[in-house]
């Protein structure tokens, strides 16, 4: 998982309005934002009820997500955005 000082908390949710670049495939939505410290990026996976509708599977993908993402840190670490929103 990811180390909780990677994650975005509600609190910190990039305004929706806020500039923004977004990705779009087939099953995962990525909008990237701009921050003060692209150093460090921060992470938040958005999993609707629509998807799964039972908790456990809703956490379970979050998981696998946030796991895929650990692996490949390194990747991020060249880009120039700070938060992360995976829809």
């Amino acid at each position: 998982m990811i180390p909780k000082i990677r994650k975005i908390g509600r609190a910190k949710f990039p305004h929706y309005s806020a500039p923004k670049y977004t990705w779009v495939g087939l099953v995962l939505k990525i909008q990237c934002y701009k921050g003060i410290t692209p150093t460090l990026a921060h992470f938040a996976v958005v999993v609707s009820k629509r998807s799964y509708k039972d908790i456990p599977e809703r956490n379970h993908f979050k998981r696998v997500v946030l796991s895929t993402i650990r692996v490949n840190t390194g990747f991020f670490k060249e880009l120039s955005f700070s938060d992360y929103i995976i829809l």
